[in-house]
């Protein structure tokens, strides 16, 4: 029994001398992500991440950044200060004014959003039920709900 618990040992030994199961890296504006300061992330259909930063949308597909266009005509400023993805695919984003939705495949919609201007328009939280109702917070307590393409306070 003593043998087969030495045994036990020093087959054990390299396994907790291995390197841990997770990997941890840190992204910055010189590897290609817009700002350092990011406020959201989401993850895309394909697996591709989405940073939502002060200076804009940026996509990591595994090897390298890339920026995201976010204009929205009419609006100025490119900060993103929240995002989701959603179970259909869709890509929402919350902006200085307005929110937005990109669904692969159509075109993408704004709704008006001016409270987000007021002071306090940092989002909480963004989120989805499973009926498909969008929910997000903002700090200072305001809550929206999205539901079939209009937005109630």
């Amino acid at each position: 029994m003593l043998r087969l618990l030495a045994a036990i040992i020093l087959l054990a030994l390299p396994l907790a001398a291995a390197e841990p199961a997770w990997v941890s890296r840190t992204w910055q504006t010189e590897d290609g992500l817009l700002n350092n300061d990011v406020s959201g992330v989401a993850q895309a259909g394909d697996g591709a991440m989405f940073a939502a930063t002060q200076r804009g949308l940026s996509r990591f597909d595994g090897l390298r950044w890339r920026e995201v266009p976010t204009d929205v005509p009419g609006h100025t400023g490119r900060s993103v200060t929240g995002l989701l993805t959603t179970q259909d695919g869709t890509l929402w984003m919350v902006t200085r004014s307005v929110l937005v939705s990109r669904c692969p495949g159509e075109p993408q919609r704004v709704l008006e959003m001016p409270v987000v201007d007021a002071p306090g328009g940092r989002v909480t939280a963004f989120f989805e039920e499973p009926g498909g109702v969008i929910w997000i917070s903002f700090e200072g307590g305001r809550l929206h709900r999205i539901e079939k393409g209009r937005i109630e306070q």
